[in-house]
């Protein structure tokens, strides 16, 4: 069976030798065929209805063949943008803040950021010539990404902001909050500026991926300039002053803000109760230069760590029922570790100043038996800790970071079990 295209302007029989003209078209009779159409040179279907290909490697259309005339062309539809909008939607709409993801704000901020700009990169692409549809398109997205921002913002404000107000920095909450606004749109231009100059966005070259695998390649691009910041010993440089002038702390600063507040939120006041007042001093001590190196390990500017860190000790004040400054408790072996840390920069050599002062030979002596059966002294369980601790921030695992200045699961706690 023969299928060829009908045409108007057909050419007359014998032009062509071998092909059969039908009945109407070489008589003239009947109306003139659209371009866009077939027929078939054979009217009787000797084969049925429907085509098989005679290889098993070919293609094999079983359905039924259309009739003559009703072969449609269709275009893509010009206002197609290929954004999944509802997926957009609750990607922006799923960032809120809490006690729980306070130490991960950056890369919150960062993910947000990024699909912002690989969606607003596909669509200036896509509508490049016209302006109408991509100022429309860009409404919608810029309506999305500000209310994701303002939920990021307020959620910060309610939570981590709310710790260090409620810890005797008056509108503590606020200015944090307009820092983090300068700071997203800090964070913005940095990705942006960094896809320009990696070929992610604004390619003269089409990509050949979506806007999700743009905006991943835009995170991981983030991870890997950060990683390659930081020094050989782990520290990164100290945080720098936004480039808003009236903003007052920077993203590092934030979020070292909201891993604090995290590590307090996660402290538990019957861990303490079995301590004697000196050692309650000594722990509540080794906290507080847990925070620091923490601060010093960021590169937190100064205005930052001097309010965590104030904010910190009257935390633990409270967190320990008063016993850091009442002086008949643990006012003497506290503030003497803190003391020792900050002229030596040396926790452990402040943990055994203030144990020798304060706690006698005991503390470095006597054995206490753990779960599987073997001795330690608290000296030992402490330094120990100690070398974990250090382990953790050295490779950057914030989690347990976070465990570790919280006293949750620490090896010296076995000596209350």
């Amino acid at each position: 069976m023969e299928v060829r295209i009908a045409s108007e302007n057909r050419m007359n029989e014998g032009s062509q030798p071998g092909i059969k003209m039908s009945e109407k078209a070489a008589t003239g009779k009947g109306k003139a065929q659209r371009c866009d159409t077939y027929e078939s040179s054979v009217r009787d279907m000797p084969f049925g209805n429907t085509m098989m290909t005679g290889s098993k490697d070919g293609i094999c259309w079983d359905k039924t063949i259309p009739d003559p005339g009703t072969l449609k062309i269709y275009e893509p539809d010009p206002d197609a943008d290929g954004i999944d909008w509802k997926e957009l939607e609750h990607c922006f709409s799923n960032v809120t803040t809490t006690m729980e993801n306070a130490d991960r704000i950056e890369s919150t901020v960062e993910r947000v950021a990024s699909m912002y700009l690989a969606v607003k990169d596909q669509l200036e692409q896509k509508f490049s010539h016209r302006e109408d549809k991509l100022a429309e398109k860009m409404e919608q997205l810029n309506s999305l990404f500000q209310h994701s921002k303002n939920q990021i913002i307020s959620s910060y404000k309610g939570t981590v902001g709310s710790f260090y107000e409620q810890l005797g920095n008056k509108g503590a909450s606020s200015r944090m909050g307009e820092s983090l606004s300068a700071a997203i749109d800090e964070k913005v231009a940095e990705i942006e500026d960094h896809g320009r100059k990696h070929g992610l966005l604004n390619s003269k070259n089409p990509k050949d991926f979506s806007y999700q695998v743009t905006a991943a390649f835009l995170q991981v691009g983030m991870l890997a300039k950060r990683e390659k910041l930081e020094a050989a010993d782990g520290k990164t440089e100290v945080s720098e002053k936004p480039k808003n002038d009236n903003s007052e702390y920077s993203l590092t600063d934030l979020q070292a803000a909201g891993i604090i507040a995290k590590a307090a939120y996660k402290m538990n006041p019957k861990e303490l109760s079995l301590m004697s007042d000196g050692e309650l001093g000594i722990q509540m001590a080794l906290r507080y230069m847990k925070t620091a190196c923490v601060l010093e390990g960021l590169g937190v500017g100064e205005k930052m760590s001097n309010m965590i860190l104030s904010s910190f000790e009257t935390f633990l004040d409270q967190h320990s029922g008063g016993a850091l400054t009442d002086k008949s408790r643990a006012f003497g072996s506290y503030h003497y570790a803190v003391s020792q840390y900050q002229s030596t920069k040396d926790m452990e050599k402040a943990v055994t100043a203030s144990a020798k002062k304060y706690l006698g030979k005991e503390f470095f002596t006597d054995f206490y038996a753990s779960s599987n059966g073997a001795g330690t002294t608290k000296y030992t369980r402490y330094r120990f800790e100690l070398d974990q601790f250090r382990s953790y921030l050295q490779q950057g695992s914030f989690s347990e970071v976070i465990k570790s200045i919280a006293g949750n699961r620490t090896p010296f706690m076995l000596a209350y079990a």
